[in-house]
Formats: C-alpha cells, structure tokens, sequence
C-alpha cells in the first residue's frame, strides 16, 4: 500500500468509499456529509467536491470525480412529489360562453310576441285599469293578441323595483268614501295583494251583515259602493279599480291556459295524428278567438275557454264533459244526466238518511230510460275524480266503472247506482266493469268519457297507451269542435 492508501487509511472511520483509480489500483476516500473532502497526499491537489467550482478539477483523475458525484447523489434525499387535491366547489375563473343560438332564438320570440299585441298597447296607453278591462271587453280580441297584451301590461313592482314586497306586506286600509274621485290608474297591483284586499272587504261587510259576491270573473255582483282601499305609501284605489285588476289577472290565467293547449296541439298532436289539417284548422281558430266567446248551441253556456283543459296533463272539467255528452248525444241512442259533485256521506247525523241524488236527477234517468236504450250518467266524486255509469235498458243492468279501481270510489259508485235501481219501476242489475285503467293523475275524465263512446259505439278508439291518450284527447276535443262548427 502506497503512503497516500495509509493515509485514506486512517480517514475511513469518518465515512469510507472504495473507489478505483485511472492506473486500476483501488484506493479509499474518505468522505463527510454533506461536505466531503477528498485528501490525497501523495501532492495530489485538493478536490472541493460541495462548491464544484474548483478551477484544479482538472488534474484529478475522472474516474475518481465522477465517482464521488455519484455517491454523493446517492446519499442526497430524494424530492417529495407535490400532490394538490382540489374539491369540487372550484368555481371555474371567467364568464361562461353564451349561447348566441338561443339568446337571438329568445329575443325573436320576445319581440314577436310583442308586436302581436302592438294595437292594443297603443289603443291603451296611458288609460285606467277600468277602461283597459271595458275595451278589452269591447273588442274581444283572439287569445294569441290579448295574450300578448296582457304580458307586457305593467304590475305594479317590475317598473319599481321593491314596490312588489312592499305592497304585499302592506296593513290594507279600506273605508266608505262615495265622494272620492279616483287617480289614473295605468297599472295593476300583484296578484297577493289584490286577493287580500278583496277578502277583507268581504270580511269587513259580513261584519256588518252585508256581503260582496264576486263571480268567476272577479265582477262585483253584490252592493258594496263607495269603498276606498288606502295602501300606505303606494295609492288609493276604488273597489272597481281592484275587481277589475283581479279580472285582468283571471284573463292572463285563462290566456296562458288557451295558448298551453295551442302549443300541445302544434308540437304534440300534429305528430301523431292522420288529419294534422283539421289540427291547424282547430289550432287557428283558438288563437284568434276571444277566451270568453260563447259556443252556441250546446244547449248551455260554454266558452272556449272551457275548452283548454282538454290538452294534456289536465283534469276535464264540468262543461267539458257535457259538451262531449252532446256529441254522444248524435248517435240517438242515449241521453246524458250530469251529476253534480257528490261529496262524501256525513256521519255527523246517522239518524239520516245520506240521498246522494236528488228527485229532479232521478226523473230526468226515469225520462231518459223510458224513450232512449242508453241513460249515460258521468259522476264527479268530491271534484278530484271522474267516474261513470252507464244505464242500459236493454239488459237491465247498470254498469260500474273507476279507471283507477279504486274500493272506495266503487262503494261509492254503487250507492249511486242502488239509489237509481230504487227509483226505476223495473229490476236492473248493478255490475263493476273491469276496463282501462289510467297510469296518471289527471287522466280519469279522458277515459270516463271513453268508456260512455264505447258503450253507445263501436266508433269508440281502443288505444289506451301514452300516445293513445294523447290522440283520444285530441278526438274528444275535434268531436267538440265538429259540433260547433254545425251552428
């Protein structure tokens, strides 16, 4: 061994690293952490392995350089990777991309909807709520026109911002005041509001044993002049002024209900019916009729507002399904008895008897059976359900039929039926009919009315499937329209 072998000899007790020489001899360095100074002391020149810059590098051998670089990075620690782990409530930097598509889409529907109702803005400007409801009653626009209007026409808050609050938490002050003389009132207060106030005038007059009735319509037809309503910081306003606002809110009701079914005929019907001509011939007609334009010859009052509830999802109502009756009516083998809705019997006086029809009904059945075969009797139990009895002279039985199946519709149903079998002078037989039921909630009027057809027809469609309903709504309301069209 060499003198400078002894020497890095007596080094390794700090950190010993065999290493091997350019000439092949194997010799010890010692080395320090971090700071490792290989000693050579055979005149060999320093090596400053930390700093690296040592402009003598170069007289030490390579092998020996590149030796102690790499046990240096092999004992230096290893980096920790970095993990950043991000939630999902990261709201993402910038403004979302618009749909130009359907903002222009939107903005030409809007202005379209607009202009459609530009003659009566312009006939209306700057009148009082009371002479806006004379014209429109006046005029009796098409729905697609007054309902264009009546969109655009101002409540009271969306010009002024928190007005609309204000006025609904508002105490309602009303007061007898017949020499007051009123203000232009060019707008209409919320609908809240207006239902508040009204109900505390009738309040106020049965207190005073008086009472003020208001029709469907929201029109006065008691007495109750003169009365004031004060809103503190926002007017004063007549009770004229307030019945025709609740007319107006009524008739936006009625318009979006009108063009609801406007739209299900376009989009829904057309698609799956073989006349889409008579379709659009119908769709027309109801968007340029006045809501409240009487239907003749039906034999009551019927408008064609009583119409819109034929489109999908929704609950015939009464003189829908009258109207229907009278087109069963043309095929001269039945009549139709309406029942009005029987509610459900009391047990607060069981010493009563709980008569579900009255005498009047019962003779019209008697009446009926004796000069037709068929006395068809829809039933509205409670005002949330249809159902129906068909009287049939010929076999003497009267059938039973729920679409829902329901126990207690059927007992109650039955009841119906016994009270009819009492009053008729031959024996007929009460029997539950077993036929389509319904999969919704809205549905029980739609195959009411298809199990009367079937019972007086063959006409009568069989199909009972999503799409089958939608096609029997429509031939419920063309069967209707036909009628009208003969007057």
């Amino acid at each position: 061994m060499t003198k400078g072998a002894e020497e890095l000899d007596v080094l390794t007790a700090v950190l010993a690293v065999e290493v091997e020489t350019a000439a092949g001899a194997r010799v010890v360095v010692p080395v320090v952490v971090p700071t490792v100074v290989v000693a050579v002391v055979n005149d060999a020149p320093d090596i400053d392995v930390a700093g690296g810059n040592n402009d003598d590098s170069d007289d030490v051998p390579s092998t020996l350089q590149t030796c102690v670089q790499s046990n240096l990075a092999d004992t230096a620690p290893s980096p920790q990777p970095v993990h950043i782990k991000l939630n999902g409530r990261v709201v993402p930097v910038g403004r979302p991309r618009l749909n130009r598509n359907e903002q222009r889409a939107k903005a030409k529907a809007d202005l379209k909807e607009f202009n459609q109702g530009m003659k009566l803005r312009g006939l209306l400007r700057e009148r009082d709520v009371r002479e806006v409801v004379a014209a429109l009653k006046e005029i009796q626009p098409g729905l697609r026109e007054v309902g264009s209007f009546l969109a655009t026409f101002q409540v009271l808050g969306k010009a002024v911002g928190k007005a609309v609050g204000k006025a609904v938490g508002k105490p309602l002050a009303w007061r007898l005041d017949t020499n007051y003389v009123s203000d232009n009132v060019r707008y209409r207060l919320p609908e809240p509001t207006v239902d508040r106030a009204l109900e505390q005038l009738r309040e106020k007059l049965c207190g005073e044993t008086e009472e003020i009735q208001l029709d469907s319509d929201g029109e006065n037809v008691g007495g109750a002049d003169g009365y004031v309503l004060s809103i503190e910081k926002i007017g004063t306003y007549t009770r004229e002024q307030l019945e025709d606002m609740k007319w107006i809110w009524n008739l936006q009701r009625t318009c979006r209900r009108g063009l609801s079914l406007c739209s299900w005929l376009n989009i829904e019907v057309k698609s799956l019916v073989e006349e889409p001509v008579a379709v659009g011939l119908a769709l027309n007609e109801f968007l340029n009729a006045w809501p409240y334009k009487v239907i003749p010859g039906f034999g009551f009052d019927i408008a064609m507002a009583d119409l819109f509830c034929i489109r999908g999802s929704t609950w015939l109502n009464d003189d829908a399904m009258r109207a229907f009756s009278v087109f069963l009516k043309s095929y001269k083998n039945n009549a139709t008895v309406m029942i009005p809705p029987v509610k459900k019997p009391s047990r607060k006086n069981s010493t009563q008897s709980n008569v579900l029809l009255q005498e009047k009904q019962l003779a019209e059945i008697r009446a009926g059976i004796s000069t037709v075969q068929y006395v068809l009797v829809p039933i509205n139990l409670s005002g949330v359900h249809w159902g129906c009895l068909v009287i049939d002279g010929g076999s003497k039985t009267i059938q039973m039929y729920d679409s829902m199946n329901s126990k207690k519709n059927t007992k109650r149903l039955k009841a119906i039926a016994l009270e009819i079998v009492s009053a008729l002078p031959d024996t007929y037989t009460v029997l539950n009919i077993e036929g389509p039921l319904q999969k919704d909630g809205d549905s029980c009027g739609v195959f009411a009315c298809l199990h009367l057809w079937k019972s007086v027809s063959s006409d009568a469609p069989t199909d009972v499937s999503t799409a089958g309903i939608t096609k029997l709504r429509w031939m419920l309301l063309y069967a209707i329209w036909k009628m009208k069209c003969r007057w």
